[in-house]
């Protein structure tokens, strides 16, 4: 006789697990909501049973939609309003008029890093220190190295698209049109050129290494993108406790077998005076002098901090910079794209820039690509990363008062409905359509101004968020992209999508479908 009744078990199982999910839910409906500010109209909450829970639960796959549903409703009367969260943590959307106001609020009255920590877990990533101070060390890395040496690390990204793209798309003419899957080519190909300049030749040809690495990137992305969504308290640990242990197992394995061996090369050759030119600028490089400079404690040895900040640069670095080259290629490739004749536009621009081998080094390249930047601009404020963004907590006890006059508790999450500003038509005439030339023309209608640059951030384009809170990378993530625009189109023809592809939201982050194919062939270019 069994020692142990399964289906009595089973069903005990199953009670335990419905009272749990029971008393789970009640608390989110009956004790997340007093976070709401009751002064403000909302959108989102329906006239139902348990509306806060089911609003909220309804953001995982319609937070885009309510969120321009409000800017319809309220943020173009330039009002703020409530909506809700799959978190089950409110947000006070505020309108286009007080985006300034809120990116000039110092970090004791409203606080980004708050936010970060929270809405993109990282808590759960894998750090051997405390995030905090990757965070600043990542920060000093980009804005006071990397972002100042950029035109030396040019010859590196070009190095690295060139044998990128070559070995993703094909290098022989003679070979005729190839079917790739779009999303998976392109990723490939971002993986390995930003690779190249992050961790290195040798590093960024290593097939297994990157292999390793796109696994650490999904994993991590998970832990970015989707865990901070979730609800706190229940689904959080089971999403994130066991993607943490994945991506921590995978960044041990590079760290050990990848990276100590190039790390501890790179500070020998420093210390000897021995360095390769070739490396003297790229991210492992200005990684040691950067942490050898910092003025706060790093809590941990060298080489294990150096890892932590490489592998959290090479997440940052690739996700959204890979997400965006898809995203600009299927604008690029579709419909609208096709019928603007956009791709040989960029073909002849690219052809009139790059005539030797040495116009890709050069810096005064990118500043002749007026179509292939303003395409990108175009692409980026058309298909932002977040739907709602520049979110930042209320810090003073006594909460505060917003510009038209609403008062928000200690608490409140403040953000921006961005992608319902990028399609206000008040903004930008017909904004739902794909324009490449779209800044390219208000360059010559007006002045040549840096700030329609794909990377100038404004209070009507924030695809790098805005004011203090932009993305210090975005210089390095908008040359890469370009140079690989100008490459692709100048040595391969690739045959129009039929169709406009399909875009999903998860919570705040769209997606692609993988699904996608398309035809290539390799050019004989002279």
């Amino acid at each position: 006789m069994p020692l142990i009744d399964f289906k009595e078990a089973a069903i005990f199982v199953l009670a335990y697990s419905a009272f749990v999910a029971i008393v789970y839910a009640l608390w989110l409906e009956l004790f997340t909501r007093r976070h709401v500010p009751k002064n403000l109209p909302s959108a989102g909450f329906g006239n139902e049973l348990f509306n806060w829970s089911r609003g909220s639960f309804r953001q995982v796959f319609a937070a885009p939609d309510t969120a321009e549903e409000g800017y319809q409703q309220y943020g173009i009367k330039q009002q703020s309003y409530v909506v809700p969260h799959s978190s089950f943590r409110p947000q006070v959307m505020i309108p286009q008029q007080h985006v300034r106001w809120l990116s000039r609020q110092s970090e004791t009255i409203l606080n980004p890093e708050v936010v970060r920590l929270d809405r993109q877990g990282i808590t759960f990533f894998p750090l051997s220190t405390d995030s905090k101070t990757i965070l600043q060390a990542a920060h000093k890395v980009i804005a006071e190295a990397l972002n100042q040496k950029l035109d030396k690390v040019q010859p590196q990204i070009y190095d690295g698209i060139r044998y990128a793209v070559d070995a993703s798309l094909g290098s022989n003419p003679d070979d005729g049109w190839r079917e790739l899957p779009l999303m998976d080519t392109l990723s490939t190909v971002l993986d390995s050129s930003v690779s190249r300049v992050m961790f290195g030749a040798k590093l960024g040809r290593d097939a297994s290494f990157l292999r390793m690495l796109r696994l650490f990137i999904i994993g991590g992305g998970v832990l970015t993108e989707l865990v901070g969504q979730l609800p706190a308290g229940l689904f959080r640990p089971l999403v994130g406790v066991p993607f943490n242990l994945f991506t921590t197992t995978i960044k041990r394995v590079c760290a050990a077998y990848y990276l100590r061996p190039e790390i501890t090369r790179r500070m020998q050759e420093m210390e000897t005076g021995a360095e390769n030119d070739d490396e003297a600028y790229d991210f492992i490089s200005q990684c040691i002098r950067s942490v050898k400079k910092l003025k706060f404690p790093i809590k941990v040895d060298e080489f294990t901090f150096i890892s932590d900040l490489l592998m959290f640069l090479a997440l940052a670095g690739v996700v959204s910079t890979r997400t965006t080259t898809v995203n600009m290629f299927m604008d690029i490739l579709g419909p609208q794209g096709t019928e603007q004749g956009i791709y040989s536009l960029l073909r002849q621009e690219a052809s009139a820039i790059f005539k030797t081998e040495d116009d890709w080094t050069s810096a005064n390249s990118l500043k002749s690509m007026v179509v292939i930047d303003s395409c990108l601009r175009e692409s980026a404020r058309k298909n932002p990363l977040q739907t709602r963004g520049l979110m930042k907590q209320v810090m003073p006890p006594d909460g505060v008062t917003l510009p038209d006059g609403a008062h928000v508790p200690q608490g409140t999450w403040l953000g921006v409905p961005v992608e319902a500003i990028h399609r206000d038509e008040t903004i930008y005439p017909s904004a739902r359509a794909f324009d490449p030339l779209r800044f390219a023309r208000m360059r010559v209608e007006g002045e040549p101004n840096k700030s329609l640059d794909a990377s100038e951030p404004s209070d009507t384009y924030m695809f790098f968020s805005y004011g203090r809170s932009a993305c210090p990378g975005r210089w390095f993530a908008t040359r890469v992209m370009k140079l690989i625009v100008a490459y692709v189109t100048m040595h391969y023809d690739i045959k129009p999508l039929p169709e406009d592809a399909e875009r999903f939201s998860v919570g705040d982050t769209k997606f692609h479908h993988s699904t996608v194919k398309m035809m290539v062939r390799r050019r004989k270019v002279e």
